[in-house]
């Protein structure tokens, strides 16, 4: 049949090529793309975090740059467990903020061994959390300018913001849209490379060094995870809940050991540290670095 009537006999009938949707979401972003909005976040952060700073003798931020930051970390590339250079010599790999397992920092500062090292660190930092906010809110559906702005808001956001100078906080909290861009994925598709890569998301969060904001970072990946496995509608959401239980079992585990470890000092002792350190900190998986450090 054609639109006109019954096809004339020996009459060649040519079929309509296939229409194809243009792509949505992270499909609609080709890798250059997300390599140039990774050079354009680090374009923009200069300005933002460095205003006025002469990168190659000035450390971005101050504070812990000139001790947990730029010392420790150029040390930490040596690979070696004991740093003389801090107070009367740290266990370097007991002081998590050292970062002496970090890739980023080991990387970047292995590379630049200087002021200008750090500083990209920092300004790298800085332009993954912006990156890692686009990939997330592009998953969910919203255009590339929307995306964009929301990267820019958490890359410029007052907690990030404030806290350049604490490096570790900062390096540690920039993990969490990529965790929650892939328990997203996951909650869509159930493929276990999506749970492997948020696990790895979250190791990075650890690594980076600050405990505590590694904790709140879980607390609301874990929310989020709650409302995805509630608002799927699939089957298999149990694999999401046991997968995440696991990943739990790294901060829950430690903190029976923490315990004892605590019990052992007086009492005095113990409140004096408790008034230093946040009791997060006994959750998560830094108490085994503690207890390798005693």
């Amino acid at each position: 049949m054609t639109p006109d009537g019954p096809a004339r006999p020996g009459a060649i009938l040519l079929a309509a090529p296939p229409v194809h949707p243009p792509p949505t979401g992270l499909a609609a972003d080709p890798p250059l793309r997300l390599l140039l909005l990774f050079f354009a976040y680090l374009l923009l952060a200069l300005p933002f975090h460095a205003a006025g700073l002469n990168v190659f003798h000035v450390l971005i931020g101050g504070g812990d740059g000139f001790t947990a930051g730029l010392p420790s970390k150029l040390f930490a590339t040596q690979l070696s467990a004991w740093n003389p250079y801090v107070q009367l010599g740290q266990y370097s790999f007991a002081n998590t903020q050292f970062q002496p397992f970090y890739p980023p920092a080991l990387l970047i500062l292995g590379l630049f061994t200087n002021t200008l090292g750090y500083n990209l660190f920092i300004l790298i930092h800085y332009a993954f959390a912006g990156l890692f906010t686009y990939l997330f809110v592009r998953n969910l559906g919203l255009g590339s300018w929307a995306c964009f702005v929301g990267g820019l808001t958490f890359m410029l956001s007052g907690f990030l913001s404030a806290h350049k100078g604490h490096q570790a906080m900062m390096s540690a909290a920039i993990w969490l849209p990529l965790m929650l861009l892939f328990v997203d994925r996951f909650a869509g598709n159930l493929r276990l490379r999506e749970i492997a890569s948020a696990s790895l998301a979250w190791a990075m969060s650890i690594l980076a060094g600050f405990p505590q904001v590694t904790v709140y970072a879980i607390v609301v990946v874990a929310a989020y995870t709650v409302y995805r496995v509630h608002t799927s509608g699939r089957r298999g959401w149990h694999w999401l809940l046991l997968s995440a239980s696991a990943l739990a079992s790294v901060s829950v585990i430690p903190f029976p050991l923490s315990i004892t470890w605590i019990s052992d000092f007086p009492a005095s002792v113990i409140v004096s540290r408790i008034s230093v350190a946040p009791a997060s900190t006994a959750f998560s998986s830094s108490s085994f670095t503690a207890l390798a450090g005693r």
